[in-house]
């Protein structure tokens, strides 16, 4: 039996793409892959298209300790530094221009996001607090219209939206932290990484994930491009 996500893709799409996918290298440097990340960028390059599934669900598992947690949302971000800049840099991805917005558009809101607590820490230390509270007032209405079908089916999420707009300026110092340090090959969460080209075991790598800390993720399928 396969794991996911290998068991939802063709057995054809997979021998296309092995040789890709077991011998990722970035910039000359072999990679330890996301997996998710790096199969459905090479499906879409195949030729493949991918849908969303809403009626599957798929359990992953997430860390719940917070230095844990800050290393792999910094490995995952290392993956999408990593596939977004060398699916910008092929073309098959031209010939998908909302994706390849988008790709763009997430770059550069990891730096531009950070205007915002500039921004109002000018305003309080200026004592502009017309200005701070119109600032505080549209994030709260423009990312609370952002999720509005979710703020629908649960109200109390309005009053968690300033704490998502925090999260999201950590998220990006994250993202510029990932950058700099794009080369770096250890998984921070297990007890491997790439040493002069090989996968190999290390010691104290980041500690072990709790195994039930899981939470629900909706799916996503896969077919082929008409």
């Amino acid at each position: 039996m396969l794991v996911r996500p290998y068991r939802d893709l063709p057995a054809q799409l997979l021998l296309e793409i092995e040789a890709e996918f077991m011998e990722e290298k970035f910039w000359g440097i072999p990679c330890l892959s996301g997996d998710d990340k790096r199969l459905t960028t090479l499906t879409l390059s195949h030729g493949y298209l991918t849908y969303m599934q809403r009626t599957a669900v798929v359990w992953s598992t997430f860390p719940d300790k917070w230095s844990v947690f800050f290393k792999q949302r910094v490995r995952w971000a290392r993956n999408t530094w990593r596939s977004d800049m060398r699916a910008l840099s092929s073309s098959w991805i031209w010939k998908h221009p909302f994706l390849a917005y988008t790709m763009v558009d997430k770059a550069l809101s990891g730096f531009t996001v950070l205007l915002g607590p500039i921004f109002l820490t000018i305003a309080l230390v200026t004592q502009q607090w017309i200005v701070a509270v119109i600032l505080v007032a549209w994030w709260q209405v423009s990312r609370a219209a952002k999720f509005l079908p979710h703020i629908v089916r649960r109200p109390s999420s309005f009053f968690f939206v300033l704490g998502y707009v925090v999260v999201s300026w950590l998220m990006a110092l994250i993202k510029i932290r990932a950058l700099m340090t794009i080369r770096y090959q250890k998984w921070g969460t297990r007890q491997v990484a790439v040493e002069n080209g090989q996968v190999v075991r290390t010691a104290g790598a980041g500690g072990d994930m709790e195994e039930d800390a899981t939470i629900p993720m909706r799916a996503v399928g896969v077919g082929r491009a008409a």
